[in-house]
């Protein structure tokens, strides 16, 4: 794995954590642009790989099909960097080495026969062009003699990966310095201590209740159950992360109706739409569920406890 790779790999890491990836997903043309950028920024590296390992002399029509894709690829890769960076709603610089990349693309495989309205006209010398590189010609109407220059593929290749590793750095630096922001603003609300000091007693006194028919102490204790996890929901939507753990959403609706219908159970005295046994089954449902959302705030908790 190169470099540009590794950062590639982290930054969609970083972007793919369920908060990120659900504020990004709000916004359907940036989203899918950024999964564009980095799937090429991924498939560019690919083909420079393959670059290095084909073999030094390939046949001459090889060799220019070599040379337009390798210099269209260090554009593609380029783009995808910057607009990378657009996607994310970050600034970006220019760099005069990447410029300087992208007009010797344009003109050799760009835009050779026609540059800068009819005032400059490039080919390639086909008996220098090889995997390592070829002579570019270029004539100027008003100057004399044509120009000739080596353009080495190594050396532009070498020259952009130190500039794209730089801003796929500064990039990820800036996505870990936001999610640190974040965490640091709600890690010492920890989400644990919605629940009551000693939860596995408080739901077994629910059970006890149905059992023994204690109106009242059950009301309470479906109350609390409720209480918790409507401050668990408020909790989700002060982070901006309601909606982005699945896991978690689903067991909150699993909790609703079933306290509600326990609720009406206590209020009715027995007389609503649960009967005994099924109220005693709805109450060790909702102790399991209860048990698991609270180890599921445990697991939030120590997430916004670490570093990204």
């Amino acid at each position: 794995m190169t470099r540009i790779q590794d950062l590639e790999d982290q930054i969609r890491q970083l972007i793919n954590a369920p908060r990120r990836h659900r504020a990004l997903s709000e916004d359907s043309v940036a989203y899918h642009k950024l999964c564009s950028c980095l799937d090429v920024i991924g498939d560019t590296e690919l083909a420079f790989r393959a670059y290095e390992a084909m073999s030094d002399e390939p046949a001459p029509g090889s060799s220019y099909i070599l040379v337009y894709g390798f210099l269209q690829a260090l554009v593609l890769q380029q783009d995808a960097v910057r607009n990378l960076y657009a996607a994310l709603g970050l600034p970006s610089e220019g760099d005069c080495r990447l410029k300087e990349i992208r007009e010797v693309r344009n003109d050799a495989v760009g835009h050779p026969t026609k540059r800068h309205d009819d005032k400059s006209f490039s080919h390639i010398s086909r008996p220098s062009v090889s995997k390592a590189g070829f002579d570019l010609m270029t004539f100027e109407p008003n100057q004399r003699p044509s120009n000739l220059r080596y353009v080495s593929l190594k050396s532009l290749r070498d020259t952009q990966r130190v500039q794209l590793e730089k801003a796929l750095y500064a990039l990820l630096q800036a996505l870990r310095q936001e999610e640190m922001e974040h965490r640091q603003r709600f890690r010492h609300e920890k989400l644990v201590e919605l629940f009551p000091d000693s939860p596995d007693y408080q739901l077994e006194s629910l059970g006890e209740a149905v059992r023994r028919s204690r109106w009242e102490d059950g009301a309470r204790q479906v109350a609390m159950i409720r209480g918790v996890v409507e401050q668990f929901k408020v909790a989700l939507e002060r982070r901006r992360i309601a909606g982005a753990y699945p896991g978690i959403e689903h067991l909150i609706e699993r909790l609703e109706d079933p306290s509600a219908r326990l609720a009406e159970y206590f209020s009715e005295r027995g007389r609503g739409r649960l009967s005994a046994n099924d109220a005693e089954t709805v109450a060790a449902g909702l102790r399991n569920g209860m048990s698991e959302l609270k180890e599921m705030a445990g697991e939030l908790d120590a997430e916004y406890a670490g570093i990204p």
